[in-house]
């Protein structure tokens, strides 16, 4: 499992090495035929990953209810009233990799409610959502860096 963590963590590395740099008015631009910019996917990851292992492991997410809200899975920043600070989502990108890694250490994933993504994938185990959440991360570091290349 411990490569599965050290996996989570390599991606969140690379995810916060591609998104940072641009500015305020890159970060939220969102580019002819795409739904999102920047800001959301990093806001996305973040939000997933939280979502995807604690909650369903009965745990209480490091992050509140209105970041969940703003970057869900179906949000769009089409849909914001106001733009989200981006400096707790960065620091969130790189804190939350180190405290799965020592919340996974402490033994605090010993339940998971069994969950079915909306890609159909079943996850039965909070091993299953890690490896889930990594697949997922890399869909979005490529989309990330599309954008980057277009805005």
């Amino acid at each position: 499992m411990n490569g599965a963590i050290d996996m989570y963590q390599r991606l969140r590395h690379r995810i916060h090495a591609a998104a940072t740099g641009f500015s305020e008015a890159q970060l939220f631009a969102i580019p002819d035929g795409f739904r999102n910019n920047i800001a959301w996917n990093i806001g996305h990851l973040v939000v997933t990953q939280q979502l995807l292992h604690y909650p369903l492991s009965g745990l209480e997410m490091y992050i509140d209810d209105a970041t969940v809200a703003q970057f869900r899975k179906g949000s769009s920043p089409q849909e914001w009233e106001t733009r989200p600070s981006m400096v707790p989502i960065f620091d969130a990108i790189e804190e939350m990799p180190r405290r799965l890694g020592e919340d996974f250490e402490r033994g605090r994933f010993t339940t998971f409610t069994e969950y079915k993504t909306s890609a159909g994938v079943v996850l039965r185990s909070f091993e299953d959502a890690l490896h889930f959440n990594n697949f997922h991360e890399g869909i979005h570091l490529g989309v990330i860096l599309s954008l980057a290349k277009i805005v």
